[in-house]
């Protein structure tokens, strides 16, 4: 039996006693249309290395001889590891063949800290998230990875501006370095946009429009409860579009873009411009102060809706969803988005509903694990 069809066989009995729960090797066989033969040799190996367990004997009918083993899922098998590498700390999540979390943990590196050294954090954090949740690593289904900054695959060849092509080639040493020391298939994608997708699968909504205003401006779309990557995996970079009338400089070269408006330190420094007392200070806000705010939410929220506008008029998504720091800023920001996305609705229909996050701890972490859950379904499926 090849690698590859025992491993398509293996997620076979996985799904089966996931789906079913404990079972026999002869139910089991009937559940996955394997001979006696494969499957013995394919719970033989999950046996071996812990994804399995021998639950407990069956109850033999009368004059059957001895009872059936019946077979589960071990609950301390860790499956799926979902990683999130943000810029001054990694994050991660360790959950089970049956999708449930078994621990998570983060863990600091200092700002801007070469690679090399992120990565052993990340060993380190896995390792003792695993042992503090008493979990192992046997039959590892899957291993995926957020990083920060526009993640474009090997097979997009494009030329990209000096800042993306460090996150670009800082994501493959990412994917080689975890595949290397687990031996798992491992993926890599944009953090933000993997944040989408946990947002999309908390809320239960399959069309969603993700931006988060941080460091920088990133965003994420999902469709059909799927992340959109677009050809050169930049779909979802809302923070580099044009915002017409603004000529600042981003750091990506161009001039105008959304980031330059509504990234943390620009409305940090619009504030501060204005007059406003520095976040956390005991100085209460006046009138004066309250209305500098409403003035900066106001010129964001504009900025914010003249990106959105023809994205959602494209995609038609049911949820628009706002995260990041500048929210504690400007805590108006949402029902201005809101009011000015009402102004442009077809007649009669509604807009997209705009909120803040429901997940708000881990997010881009839970989002890899909800990413690794689809590929490697894809995969059982012969689909990727």
């Amino acid at each position: 039996m090849g690698p590859g069809v025992r491993r398509e066989h293996e997620e076979r009995v996985l799904a089966a006693l996931r789906d079913n729960g404990a079972r026999s090797r002869a139910e089991l066989g009937e559940l996955v249309g394997l001979s006696r033969s494969s499957l013995s040799e394919v719970t033989t190996s999950l046996l071996d290395r812990g994804v399995i367990v021998v639950l407990d004997k069956g109850t033999a009918r009368r004059g059957a001889g001895r009872p059936a083993e019946r077979l589960a899922l071990d609950p301390s098998s860790g499956q799926y590891i979902g990683l999130d590498f943000q810029h001054a700390r990694v994050e991660v999540v360790v959950a089970d063949a049956t999708h449930e979390v078994l621990g998570a943990g983060r863990a600091t590196y200092e700002l801007g800290s070469p690679w090399h050294e992120r990565m052993q954090v990340a060993f380190d954090l896995i390792d003792g998230v695993a042992e503090k949740a008493n979990a192992h690593f046997g039959a590892l289904a899957w291993i995926y990875a957020g990083v920060p900054g526009p993640y474009v695959p090997p097979s997009a060849r494009v030329k990209l501006p000096a800042f993306w092509e460090r996150s670009r080639i800082n994501g493959y040493g990412v994917r080689e370095a975890l595949s290397g020391r687990y031996g798992a298939p491992t993926s890599i994608d944009n953090n933000t946009r993997l944040a989408a997708l946990a947002e999309a699968k908390e809320s239960g909504v399959q069309d969603l429009v993700y931006i988060r205003l941080g460091q920088g401006v990133g965003g994420g779309l999902v469709q059909a409860g799927r992340l959109t990557r677009g050809t050169h995996s930049l779909a979802g970079e809302l923070g580099h579009a044009p915002v017409p009338g603004k000529q600042g400089l981003c750091r990506c070269g161009k001039r105008g873009c959304l980031e330059t408006v509504a990234a943390l330190p620009e409305v940090v420094k619009a504030c501060q411009e204005a007059g406003v007392p520095a976040a956390g200070s005991a100085t209460p806000l006046d009138e004066g102060a309250l209305a500098a705010v409403d003035e900066v939410t106001t010129e964001v929220a504009a900025a914010m809706c003249m990106v959105l506008r023809p994205v959602v008029m494209a995609l038609d998504p049911e949820e628009v969803v706002v995260a990041g720091p500048v929210l504690d800023l400007l805590p108006g920001l949402l029902l201005r988005v809101q009011e000015a996305l009402m102004a442009e609705r077809f007649t009669g229909l509604d807009v997209p509903r705009v909120r803040g996050p429901l997940v708000t701890a881990h997010e881009g972490a839970l989002g890899a694990l909800q990413a690794g859950y689809d590929a490697q379904a894809l995969e059982s499926k012969g689909t990727t």
